[in-house]
């Protein structure tokens, strides 16, 4: 017999399926008018620079 908690990790886990698989269709229609500038406030070379560049 389930319990309330793995009940409610279902319905958690559901939710969260629904959520990204949504967000991500509507992220693929999504076509940007202009260039996006991204601004990172640190030096070349660095792991946010490099995070930022695969953006």
């Amino acid at each position: 017999m389930p319990t309330f908690v793995q009940n409610l990790i279902q319905a958690i886990a559901m939710l969260t399926l629904a959520t990204t698989t949504a967000t991500a269709v509507r992220a693929a229609e999504w076509k940007p008018d202009k260039v996006i500038e991204l601004i990172v406030p640190t030096g070349p070379g660095s792991g946010v620079d490099a995070s930022a560049r695969t953006v």
